[in-house]
Order: C-alpha cells, then structure tokens, then sequence
C-alpha cells in the first residue's frame, strides 16, 4: 500500500466487506512493521 494513497485504497473497497477486512489487515500489518521499527530507533545502539 505504501505505493497507494490510503483514501484511493478506501474508496476503490466501496461497501465490499470483504476487500474492507483486506484493507484493514494490511493497514494492522503495515502499522505494526512501522511501530516497531520506530520502537528500535527510539531504543537506539
């Protein structure tokens, strides 16, 4: 998704639940990665 933009992605899923639990679970997974390398960087060498 980071090559989309996140409210291109929302509209293209309409009322589709489905590709809305798709989108969710890659938002989730993409937050995760993001949250934990911020945690790294703040934890530092």
């Amino acid at each position: 998704m980071a090559d989309e933009k996140f409210n291109v992605v929302l509209q293209n899923t309409g009322n589709n639940i489905v590709k809305l639990e798709e989108f969710e679970k890659k938002f989730e997974s993409e937050y995760d990665e993001t949250s934990k390398a911020v945690e790294e960087l703040e934890e530092g060498p």
